[in-house]
């Protein structure tokens, strides 16, 4: 299973940042992990409801609060990260990163039944 793609949107002055990125739920040590490989975070919880509701509720928040309050380290960390700034909608990024099972999480050693989802998300 592949992505169905990773996507930003940064507005400096509304101090907003929208998109979708794609996500993967497993379990480590009797904790349910939600990682997002194109932004490298992950949150953990004792229910997948909680793994992701620390996700977006404090890591994401506080990253993109990063972003959003110091734009110049940001898109730098971004890019260093493989996202790219599309040329014609400069708020607009991409990342070309993908979740698959048989390549990028395979070092993970994940069963095959691994839950994998799009998340769209606005902070």
């Amino acid at each position: 299973m592949t992505a169905k793609g990773n996507s930003l949107k940064i507005d400096l002055k509304a101090r907003t940042i929208t998109g979708t990125f794609e996500a993967v739920f497993f379990q480590n040590d009797g904790y349910w992990v939600f990682y997002a490989p194109a932004l490298d975070i992950s949150s953990y919880g004792l229910t997948k409801e909680e793994a992701e509701t620390s996700f977006f509720e404090v890591y994401l928040k506080e990253y993109f609060s990063n972003i959003i309050n110091n734009p110049s380290d940001g898109m730098k960390e971004l890019e260093s990260m493989g996202w790219k700034r599309n040329k014609h909608l400069r708020k607009q990024f991409y990342s070309d990163s993908y979740v698959d099972k048989d390549g990028f999480l395979n070092e993970f050693n994940l069963p095959e039944d691994t839950e994998i989802v799009n998340k769209e998300f606005a902070v």
